[in-house]
């Protein structure tokens, strides 16, 4: 596809601390990998030192401060918003950037026309394959997609941005299977294992790159928990009825957000990139055998709303002060103690998806 202009002017560049944002571990270890299904998945966000400047803007100072510390970035292209707004910006904001996209037996998302270089490579499927069963070893993760995203990022020849993350939110209060509110609205976001795998990989085969621009500092963190379409999301889950109903998580909001700071970029679902119905009944059969592999990257880590916004200076909305009273006690690792967290705010829950 290719890329319309977008409207968000370029905002001035003032140098910021980037980092990630956010730590992920098992049990004792950061950023390391699963070694036995008995760990504990967790997941920490750095407390903001500023106000937020919105979200077009902290996206462009994450990705000048990447940029920066990187040299020279390669923006592995999967079809998503992260890697096309990259590429949007980076010609705009002087940056020395190409873009990468990956074709598996001649099918694959077109490269996007931003004004970067840009190189396409072509792959067999079989050739992808041998590649996701060894991912699957050295991430620890059973994911077919995540092994895709890895596999365009190993043909990278600089360091690699991949087009990579969200930040997903849901409400346990609905009961999605039943199509009920089912409790009072609590809010929280999610940070499956299989998010990081890509992390994972990068660190084990020490590859320079980044696999979570979306969260490079606490401020662009923040900046998409306050964006008014999550802002929106919130107030109408706090609510119950219909609305909440219809949004369980903030699939649409995400994609609201993007067109507001970005006009003319299409959101999209990577994998939606890839519509055809025998390649994406191939990736499900693979995911099978990776999973059989090396079992494992199936949990995920709430981090409660209602102590994560004030952690990155932003307000809890009324009505979502009730679910600390009934979200229950939460631990603390020690790095987050460390920082100087209160109990509980960088806390989770695990479970099975």
């Amino acid at each position: 596809m290719s890329a319309a202009p977008l409207a968000a002017p370029a905002p001035a560049i003032e140098p910021v601390q980037g980092g990630p944002a956010f730590r992920f571990g098992f049990d004792g270890e950061a950023f390391a990998s699963r070694r036995s299904p008995a760990q504990r998945y967790w997941t920490e966000y750095v407390p903001a030192s500023r106000v937020h400047r919105g979200f077009a803007a902290e996206y462009a100072l994450a990705l000048v401060d990447l940029a920066g510390r990187l040299g020279r970035i390669e923006v592995a292209w999967a079809g998503g918003p992260v890697g096309l707004a990259a590429a949007a910006l980076a010609p705009r904001l002087g940056l020395p950037a190409r873009v990468l996209s990956l074709a598996i037996d001649g099918k694959g998302p077109p490269t996007p026309m931003t004004g970067l270089p840009a190189r396409r490579v072509e792959a067999s499927f079989d050739a992808f394959e041998s590649f996701a069963l060894g991912f699957a070893r050295a991430a620890g993760c059973g994911n077919a997609w995540a092994a895709l995203s890895a596999f365009a990022a190993s043909h990278a020849e600089w360091p690699v941005l991949a087009d990579h993350g969200e930040v997903r939110l849901l409400n346990h209060g609905i009961d999605e299977r039943l199509g009920i509110v089912a409790a009072p609205a609590s809010l929280a976001l999610v940070d499956n294992e299989a998010f990081t795998a890509l992390d994972r990989w990068l660190r084990a085969e020490r590859r320079p790159g980044e696999a979570q621009l979306l969260r490079w500092t606490p401020e662009l963190v923040a900046a998409q928990l306050d964006s008014p379409a999550s802002r929106a999301w919130m107030a109408d889950s706090v609510a119950g009825g219909a609305a909440a109903l219809r949004a369980w998580t903030n699939h649409a909001a995400r994609g609201a957000m993007w067109r507001r700071a970005f006009p003319g970029l299409r959101h999209a679902d990577p994998r939606a990139a890839w519509p055809d119905p025998a390649f994406r009944a191939r990736m499900r059969r693979l995911s099978l055998r990776m999973r059989r592999a090396r079992p494992g990257c199936s949990t995920q880590h709430f981090t409660p709303l209602h102590r994560l916004l004030p952690r990155l200076g932003l307000e809890v909305p009324p009505g979502l002060d009730e679910d600390a009273r009934l979200y229950g006690r939460v631990g603390t690792t020690a790095a987050a103690m460390a920082d100087g967290a209160e109990p509980g705010a960088a806390g989770g829950k695990e479970a099975s998806p």
